[in-house]
């Protein structure tokens, strides 16, 4: 429910661990939280505690402004050096961009290409 999200939330800045919840359209608990990697662990003993089932994965997140053709250029960057996406979780913000999870079979070759 949206008050686990909370509690965890609260329990996670308490500790000084930054995050990221991103909903899920039309779903009530399934969520992404994103933590810094450097945060991970501390943030699974957090989610363990509270009796929470999570997914661990490696992924990059940014910011895309949002208009035609810039996914499509990310895509094709990628598709270019032979990188295929495993998972990809995008949300409109209201200041024109989207903010964009992904994971790829080579993260960092995917990081490399995406910083440019």
């Amino acid at each position: 429910t949206w008050e686990s999200v909370r509690n965890v939330a609260e329990k996670l800045k308490e500790n000084g661990i930054s995050a990221v919840v991103l909903p899920e359209e039309k779903r009530v608990v399934n969520t992404h939280l994103l933590v810094e990697e450097r945060d991970a662990e501390r943030a699974e003993e957090i989610l363990r505690s509270k009796g929470l089932e999570f997914r661990k994965r490696e992924v990059l997140y940014f910011h895309l402004e949002n208009k035609p053709g810039e996914l499509a250029k990310i895509t094709s960057k990628l598709a270019e050096k032979n990188i295929n996406l495993t998972y990809l979780f995008a949300v409109p913000l209201s200041n024109g961009t989207s903010a964009l999870i992904l994971c790829s079979n080579d993260i960092n070759q995917t990081y490399q290409l995406l910083k440019e």
